[in-house]
């Protein structure tokens, strides 16, 4: 039987599919992180955000095309007979996301066939039995003092890694390998709202294009994902206009943000003035990098139907 095609539009397809991925990680995983001492500690994943090519801010690491396992962020060295190299990031660059990408021999996609699928899901945030750490950085420190280990490296210096023999490097570690510092176990956890919005962080220092540029059509995409939205201590801005956007009434987003009183309409009048904001004002030197919350609404508002 034939089947009516979808009258969402693919915007709205794609977010539809990354809240699925959400709810599976926020509700039905626990991420367990071994110490030293044998000592597992069982986990919440709060906070993710989805990369997919082709995103700019998105690396196109070849492990990013590999699904189901843990991916450590890599930086590209080039090396003087033009090889590249895949070095592990370090300190405030460090970040782990966990993949769900499709290696170009086994994509189907007719619009995208015989093309690699570069997609990891972030994790930005994670609730422990203790606390609430928050940013992506901070979450792989938290497993490395765990590993008792200083860098990313070192974590996989005694284990059997597996080659990936079509480019010679190594495949990421499954997300379900017992044998690894952390590993994903299923779980069942009570279902709550999950919120979203554009994602934290991203900026337009590498955009060439004031109107139509790659950056800018990705920048204020609303691939944030979060279900502890009361624990959520900085950074909340542009998940509270988006759900206000996507008419949830304003007590329940004051009550679930744990808002002050008028903060919420501020950020909303910000959000209404980039509305009417020239583009090219987001190029100036002060405001290129997006550090002023007032900025980042007046760009949402601006970069948004």
């Amino acid at each position: 039987m034939d089947t009516e095609p979808s009258t969402k539009d693919p915007h709205q397809l794609l977010l539809d599919n990354y809240r699925q991925i959400a709810q599976i990680l926020f509700f039905k995983r626990s991420l367990i992180v071994d110490d030293t001492s044998g000592i597992s500690t069982k986990c919440r994943i709060a906070e993710v955000e989805f990369y997919q090519s082709p995103d700019p801010y998105l690396i196109q690491d070849p492990q990013l095309t590999t699904a189901m396992r843990f991916y450590f962020v890599r930086k590209p060295l080039i090396k003087n007979d033009g090889s590249i190299i895949w070095k592990y990031r370090k300190s405030n660059f460090m970040q782990l996301y966990i993949t769900c990408g499709i290696d170009a021999r086994f994509n189907v996609d007719p619009n995208n066939y015989g093309q690699p699928l570069y997609m990891g899901v972030l994790i930005t945030a994670i609730k422990t039995p203790t606390e609430y750490i928050s940013g992506a950085s901070e979450v792989v420190s938290y497993i490395l003092r765990a590993a008792n280990v200083k860098s990313v490296r070192k974590l996989f210096a005694n284990k059997q890694l597996i080659t990936n023999n079509n480019n010679k490097d190594l495949l990421p570690m499954a997300c379900e390998n017992n044998n690894f510092v952390i590993r994903l176990e299923h779980a069942i956890y009570e279902e709550t709202v999950i919120y979203n919005g554009p994602r934290f962080g991203l900026n337009l220092k590498q955009e060439t294009d004031v109107l139509n540029g790659r950056y800018l059509a990705f920048l204020m995409k609303e691939f944030r994902f979060v279900c502890f939205p009361n624990l959520i201590k900085r950074n909340k801005h542009l998940l509270v206009v988006n759900a206000r956007i996507n008419g949830i009434p304003d007590e329940t987003i004051i009550r679930d943000f744990k808002l002050r009183e008028g903060l919420l309409g501020r950020w909303i009048t910000q959000y209404l003035k980039g509305k009417t904001m020239y583009p090219s004002i987001l190029f100036l030197p002060e405001n290129i990098e997006l550090l002023e919350i007032n900025m980042q609404l007046k760009a949402f508002g601006r970069l948004t139907p």
